[in-house]
């Protein structure tokens, strides 16, 4: 056996090693629940209850946040129904499997009335339910959702009082909340993580303030007998997405719903959600697995380093990746106050930030290969400089390699998406906007490998890894002093685990190939999934 195919085999094993415990845990991770799936009025609705529980139970509606959907709200969602709650957790227009878009005000933020009416929907479908009990129900929301159900249980309290205890995880403004009555909305809990961005802490503490002037973050006041329960938490260690999968978060909430919503239910422990942890080493599989699944598909042979002759030198690729970031940024200014082009939230800034990045990128490596800024002679595939012939033989095999891989990693992405953040669901309005999202994500992948393609394996991960930061910290810098959409800094974690994920099997492919578009392809399509089923789709 050939030390080639010895490396194979080794990467295949330790990717079964990975994937194989790491699947039989996610499946098993539902075992005592009941989880179904129905659509209540046009908003689909994940319900989840506790295996084999008799008699009416308390019933508690989960309201995700802005650009996620239920899926996110599992953990959560997994935490009260062991606690022996029945939990709908529905999902918004715009949002998830919802292919109704999410209306937005003249001033283009989400219409307040609009989320209402989707959660007075659930509320009324959850208390008819013949194994709830009407007359103990309970919110939890975070985020835009918090808001959501804060606005309901303030009305809810002045009308038909079924609502008995809200939760509200990272409230982004306690506009809703008024000064001065206790039980408005009724046994109201406040959480935010100690890692958030100010605005969640200052919100959690006016909307305390509104009902108990004195009171002081991390007690609670009131009682919950009557309905002047008040309390707010800080999560140690957590930052706005991690929150929803905290244990610590998670047990709050219990708590508070036990002494509230379930009078008389106490000593539910939370175990953590080791789910999360299980899908890092499937996705961690997954990435080794990719190793052996390109070899086999490109052919062992690994393309030789006069074959990645760069068209930049080194030292002007970071300054490159620079200049592209910063026309990028100057570029998606221009969109803010305009009426969006695209049916899907951040959208049209994404694909402007991207496009504009990448074409400046791409004149950058031309402007430079004709100043002779290489050192060396190019042999760049696609350039008009290329002779007919240079190309190697089996460029079909390398597109049906390429995009066998690719529909591999939208796969792996797809899986670990469904169980932690989106559906995944490529419905309405997304299916036109997922092509234009990939053809601007190839034109930046294709010019960032024009930029860092060496035959040094070792510099080009070197400069990968520098454009991978810079590209993160200019669109942080972007929300923060340009008018990018806020909602882009609370992703921020996530699309780093993609770009380091993409980036190891682009290298991968990279290795094996001469074509400086198949390592594009492979990151960009996958990325643009993302974007496209993560943003809730809107309309005016």
């Amino acid at each position: 056996m050939t030390r080639t195919r010895v490396s194979i085999w080794a990467y295949a094993v330790v990717a079964l090693l990975l994937t194989v415990p790491a699947t039989v845990a996610i499946s098993r991770a539902d075992t005592g629940i009941v989880r179904t799936a129905t659509v209540v009025s046009g908003v689909p609705v994940t319900v989840l209850a506790p295996d084999g529980a008799v008699g009416k139970l308390p019933g508690v509606v989960v309201a995700h946040g802005f650009a996620s959907s239920s899926t996110i709200m599992e953990s959560l969602g997994v935490s009260l129904a062991r606690a022996g709650y029945v939990v709908a957790m529905p999902d918004f227009r715009g949002h998830g499997e919802n292919a109704a878009p999410l209306p937005l005000g003249p001033d283009g933020t989400v219409r307040a009335d609009v989320l209402q009416d989707d959660l007075s929907v659930v509320v009324d479908w959850l208390a008819l339910q013949p194994e709830v009990d009407p007359e103990h129900l309970g919110l939890v929301g975070h985020s835009m959702g918090a808001g959501a159900v804060v606005r309901f249980a303030v009305a809810d309290a002045t009308g038909p009082q079924r609502i008995d205890a809200t939760v509200a995880v990272s409230l982004p403004s306690a506009d809703d909340v008024p000064v001065g009555d206790v039980a408005v909305p009724r046994d109201l809990l406040l959480m935010w993580g100690s890692a958030e961005r100010p605005i969640f802490e200052a919100a959690g503490e006016e909307a305390l303030k509104a009902g108990y002037p004195e009171g002081v973050v991390g007690q609670s006041y009131g009682s919950g007998a009557d309905g002047t329960a008040r309390g707010t938490f800080v999560v140690p260690g957590v930052e706005h997405i991690g929150i929803v999968f905290s244990p610590v978060a998670a047990q709050q909430m219990v708590d508070w719903l036990d002494s509230t919503v379930a009078v008389g239910s106490t000593g539910h422990t939370v175990a953590p959600d080791s789910k999360v942890l299980w899908l890092l080493v499937l996705l961690a599989g997954a990435t080794v697995g990719f190793v052996p699944l390109a070899r086999l598909a490109f052919g062992a042979r690994r393309a030789e380093p006069s074959e990645h002759a760069p068209v930049v030198r080194a030292r002007w690729v970071i300054p490159a990746t620079v200049a592209s970031a910063l026309v990028a940024s100057l570029g998606g200014a221009l969109l803010a106050g305009r009426p969006a082009l695209l049916p899907l939230s951040v959208a049209d800034y994404t694909v402007v930030w991207f496009g504009v990045a990448g074409l400046v990128g791409w004149l950058i490596a031309w402007w430079l290969g004709r100043r002779g800024a290489t050192g060396k002679s190019v042999d760049v595939p696609g350039d008009e400089t290329e002779a007919a012939d240079s190309r190697p033989r089996g460029v079909g095999r390398q597109v049906l390699a390429t995009l066998a891989l690719t529909a591999y990693l939208v796969a792996v992405l797809a899986l670990a998406s469904q169980h932690t953040w989106s559906d995944f669901a490529v419905v309405g309005a997304r299916r036109w906007v997922l092509p234009v999202v990939e053809v601007t994500m190839i034109v930046f992948f294709w010019a960032d490998e024009r930029l860092v393609a060496r035959p040094s394996r070792g510099r080009r991960i070197l400069l990968v890894t520098a454009n991978r930061v810079i590209v993160v910290v200019a669109l942080m810098l972007a929300v923060a002093w340009l008018g990018a959409p806020g909602v882009l800094i609370l992703w921020v974690p996530l699309v780093a685990l993609f770009f380091v994920l993409l980036a190891v099997c682009a290298h991968v492919v990279s290795g094996l190939t001469r074509e400086r578009w198949a390592p594009a392809v492979v990151q960009a399509i996958p990325l643009a999934y993302v974007i496209a089923t993560a943003f809730p789709l809107i309309g005016s």
